[in-house]
């Protein structure tokens, strides 16, 4: 499974960034993208941070991996072909739990394949419009879709954004090419979005593992100091009273009011 992730993971970045590369051309840049090409790369962004959580909080990937290794040890002598074998183990061990990227290596994985195409930052800014596009004209079908637009924003702004030590780098939070007050307003409209099953997260803690991000200064512009009629939005038992069944209005909110 774990090796099974890895070849994954490889073929899914090169895939990714066969299609920028396309993108990037000057014959692409003179043709309109198709949206579905956009949505199916949108989706890949969307699966890779998935998977990415996924596997740095299941705590049974490295449970069965440190078993496999004690196995081989075991017989490693008795292997014609252990060097290749313990090789391969080294690899997986440092895609299980890269010491320089402990988390979210998948994501750095593709980020840092995406820095080296010239001029990527223009194709994952026009996905970031389509994202917002498609969110504001509510052009999607089922929820799992509205959230996984959400999701891919931060994600995408990660991807496009440069390294702060780099002079001129690309800044996403101050380019023309992104119309930030408009995601802003996403991000305060929507500071927690579900993730997997019962997991959400927090949109600014995607954003702020981008370079140019400063969570001192602009975490209240994004979202990030949320009040208490918002924390309410994305609570559940403030919303209880309306998925149950009760006379009158009034009498659902003092059931409320006095089970919490």
């Amino acid at each position: 499974m774990l090796r099974s992730s890895q070849e994954f993971q490889d073929l899914t970045i090169r895939a990714f960034c066969g299609n920028i590369q396309h993108l990037v051309t000057p014959e692409a840049r003179q043709k309109v993208v198709p949206e579905g090409l956009y949505d199916a790369l949108i989706k890949v962004v969307d699966l890779l941070q998935k998977l990415d959580n996924l596997k740095d909080m299941k705590a049974c990937l490295n449970n069965d991996f440190s078993r496999y290794k004690r196995a081989f040890g075991s017989i490693r002598a008795d292997l014609p072909d252990g060097d290749a074998l313990s090789e391969e183990i080294h690899h997986l061990q440092l895609f299980l739990g890269n010491p320089e990227h402990p988390k979210q290596l998948l994501f750095y994985n593709l980020r840092d394949a995406l820095k080296r195409i010239p001029s990527h930052e223009e194709v994952i800014c026009e996905m970031i419009e389509q994202c917002v596009g498609f969110l504001e004209e509510e052009n999607y079908l089922v929820p799992d879709e509205k959230y996984r637009l959400i999701r891919s924003v931060p994600h995408l702004m990660l991807l496009a954004d440069g390294e702060a030590d780099i002079p001129k780098s690309f800044n996403i939070f101050k380019n023309k090419l992104v119309n930030v007050p408009r995601l802003q307003k996403l991000f305060k409209r929507y500071p927690y979005i579900p993730e997997i099953g019962d997991m959400s997260i927090k949109m600014t803690f995607i954003l702020a593992r981008a370079p140019h991000y400063d969570e001192v200064s602009m975490d209240a512009y994004w979202g990030g100091d949320s009040n208490d009629n918002m924390v309410a939005q994305h609570y559940l038992l403030s919303k209880l009273w309306k998925v149950r069944i009760y006379e009158d209005e009034a009498t659902a909110k003092a059931l409320y009011r006095f089970s919490t």
